[in-house]
């Protein structure tokens, strides 16, 4: 199994797509808005401690515009 900074890439940039088409949408794009709508989604609220480090993954789980 592949892990490290190599996956998460592909999987942050489709989620970011999927942010921007949402605030082009809405008429909010901008670079900042982009930025912030990203690193808001992330959390670290279902990340297991026993299994990870918290430290090690930054912002934590990005998530998807929901609506």
């Amino acid at each position: 199994m592949k892990s490290g900074t190599s996956m998460a890439t592909p999987h942050v940039a489709g989620v970011a797509a999927l942010w921007a088409e949402k605030l082009k949408k809405n008429g909010q794009f901008n670079t900042q808005e982009l930025i912030k709508c990203v690193n808001n989604s992330a959390t670290t609220e279902k990340l297991d401690p026993d299994e990870c480090d918290v430290s090690d993954v930054g912002k934590g789980l990005i998530r998807v515009p929901q609506d």
